[in-house]
């Protein structure tokens, strides 16, 4: 009686199989990874952004690509911007930052250098948007980013900048929406501020403001929305600045004021 035949080898075509899941893993994965990063920032464009841009809060989010990763999705063209929440930002890491000249919006929830090292920020051509929310930006600090001409939106959660860093941030010629926090400011820097060419959308925090703020503010043409956390302001100094200006979106400790015409008006 013959033998049975022996069933073939099957060594070539699991070679064969491993060579080709090899060939397919390569090829989809850049497509997996560009997929994901678009679902996270398809989120932000949905207002899902990491830092909700009225509190400085950082907002949860399921999927949150890693700096690498971004990094290289805005050298290949397929990102133009930068979220860093969930880790430490490295004086190292923003150079590399700063060799991405298509960049325009960067966000670091927690930077790990110091205010020198944002000098590199200057090389980005193309940034516009700037979050920095617990950098302790000072004077300093200010100039330098005065020299980020390019900015248009710039918030500075926990900032130590006094009069003179106002004044430096008002040279910015297309800056146009400022959040910051800093008990070192006073009306003098607001008034300093008020030079500035394009700003229409001030949140200030914590600073010692008094009614000679509000006065001056008032007379900002440009001026679409004003909110303000503290300062020391009277409640004529407050008729007087919605008498001056009905048109301006006004939030005072997150809150309409009682006699904010705006309070009546929907906004997006």
């Amino acid at each position: 009686m013959s033998s049975p035949a022996k069933p073939e080898s099957s060594t070539a075509s699991h070679g064969e199989g491993a060579g080709t899941r090899g060939w397919l893993q390569a090829l989809l994965l850049p497509a997996i990874i560009a997929a994901g990063i678009a679902t996270y920032w398809g989120a932000v464009d949905r207002d899902e952004h990491p830092i909700d841009p009225e509190t400085g809060e950082a907002r949860s989010s399921q999927f949150r690509p890693r700096l690498g990763v971004q990094e290289e999705a805005v050298r290949r063209g397929s990102l133009d911007r930068i979220a860093v929440v969930g880790e430490p930002v490295t004086a190292e890491d923003l150079s590399r930052i700063a060799q991405l000249p298509n960049l325009k919006t960067l966000t670091i929830g927690t930077f790990a250098g110091s205010e020198d090292d944002l000098a590199a920020l200057e090389q980005l051509s193309s940034l516009e948007t700037l979050h920095l929310h617990d950098l302790a930006v000072t004077d300093e600090g200010s100039a330098t980013l005065s020299r980020i001409e390019t900015l248009r939106n710039l918030n500075l959660d926990a900032a130590t900048l006094g009069d003179e860093g106002l004044a430096s941030l008002a040279s910015l010629p297309k800056l146009e929406l400022l959040r910051f926090r800093s008990p070192n400011v006073t009306d003098a820097g607001v008034a300093a501020l008020a030079k500035s060419p394009a700003l229409a959308h001030l949140h200030v925090i914590d600073a010692k403001l008094s009614d000679a703020s509000l006065e001056t503010i008032a007379a900002m043409e440009r001026l679409e929305s004003f909110y303000v956390d503290g300062g020391d302001f009277s409640p004529e100094g407050w008729r007087k600045f919605l008498d001056a200006r009905p048109d301006v979106h006004v939030h005072v400790d997150s809150l309409h004021l009682p006699d904010d015409p705006q309070s009546r008006v929907k906004h997006d």
